[in-house]
């Protein structure tokens, strides 16, 4: 570390440290660590703000890093409890980065994902769904290699997945005011020719509004062919599944293509997430 003059408060002699930090803090999702966790201490303390921008350099393994990958040096966030991003100029087996405080430093890589790895679903509930899915080829994860199965998914992005799953024969023709220029308005088309989804008026679809549970059983008992039931439902909110809903709730629900929370809810207007949607598409194939 290179330390200018001006940089400490006061006059006194004082002590900086470096030590090792073991065990490390854990590394960000999608992260390598290529060397060590170090703590910096000013006379002591864990945390300390310089009146002038010091240099560090810290050290890495070269050999670790794949092809098209960076390190760079991150800093620990005691209050957020998470790494944060610094950057730094590599030099052979080094990195050097200018800092205004000490804490924890390492260095890390972003770990490129393998073509078809999403690296936030093992252990999730729907894993098995969302693998199955991925597999057919009709939903993917995003650049980075995550998947977000929490994330809500919009009414555009559940018809196309849908479509694609069923392999529905293309059809144009169907366009709405809201969805003629959409990135999805040809899987919207198909799907509204085949009758499995409507506008919420004959102009307006709301492609990029969150799709909802009740919404989203609609689309699936006509895109399954169910033969509908009115079965009375028991969940503890079944009285606000919306009229136009309930028989399409019902028939599902019948199915076993959508089930209750532990609650005993249902949550018909509830925004559905890309786990909830992958696996009542998979339910209904």
């Amino acid at each position: 570390m290179n330390i200018p003059a001006g940089a400490l408060a006061g006059t006194d002699e004082i002590e900086v440290s470096i030590t090792k930090v073991t065990p490390a803090p854990a590394a960000p999702q999608g992260f390598r660590l290529l060397g060590s966790v170090y703590e910096f201490r000013v006379g002591g303390m864990d945390s300390y703000s310089f009146g002038k921008k010091i240099t560090i350099t810290l050290s890495f393994d070269p050999s670790q890093l794949q092809p098209g990958e960076t390190p760079a040096i991150y800093y620990y966030d005691q209050n957020k409890q998470e790494w944060v991003y610094l950057g730094g100029t590599v030099k052979g087996n080094t990195i050097t980065v200018e800092v205004d405080h000490f804490t924890k430093f390492a260095v890390f890589v972003q770990t490129k994902a393998q073509p078809g790895t999403l690296t936030d679903i093992s252990g999730h509930w729907a894993e098995n769904n969302i693998r199955e899915l991925v597999a057919l080829g009709a939903i993917g994860g995003y650049p980075d290699g995550t998947f977000k199965p929490d994330n809500n998914i919009t009414r555009a992005e559940f018809v196309t997945i849908l479509v694609k799953a069923i392999a529905l024969e293309p059809k144009s023709g169907y366009t709405f005011a809201d969805t003629s220029l959409h990135w999805a308005k040809d899987s919207i088309s198909t799907a509204a020719s085949y009758g499995i989804v409507n506008g919420y008026d004959e102009n307006t679809f709301g492609p990029d509004d969150t799709i909802t549970r009740e919404q989203m059983a609609v689309m699936i008992m006509k895109a399954a062919q169910l033969t509908p039931t009115s079965a009375e439902l028991t969940f503890v909110d079944s009285q606000s599944i919306s009229s136009w809903a309930q028989q399409a709730m019902a028939t599902v629900v019948q199915n076993g293509i959508i089930t209750g929370y532990p609650d005993n809810s249902v949550r018909p207007q509830g925004k559905a997430t890309r786990a909830e949607a992958v696996t009542v598409i998979v339910r209904a194939l």
